[in-house]
């Protein structure tokens, strides 16, 4: 089992409380892997980067924290 895995399913009664969900049992590792095979890698950056982004913007310290995503460094 991986350590994401195991941390995950050391956290399930969290999870389900925290997202509604009706059982705490978490995905096994094969799960988690077909799933993130079917994400599109460059996407999913856009979509964390504008998240760092849209926060750093709401940030009170914004000009001595700066996040800095790969896809922003060089514009």
């Amino acid at each position: 089992m991986s350590g994401a895995t195991e941390w995950i399913r050391h956290r399930g009664m969290s999870f389900a409380q925290h997202f509604g969900l009706r059982r705490a049992a978490m995905p096994c590792q094969t799960t988690y892997s077909n799933v993130l095979a079917l994400v599109d890698g460059n996407r999913l950056d856009e979509l964390v980067c504008a998240f760092f982004v849209r926060w750093e913007a709401a940030s009170v310290d914004v000009e001595t924290n700066p996040v800095v995503c790969r896809r922003h460094r060089h514009r």
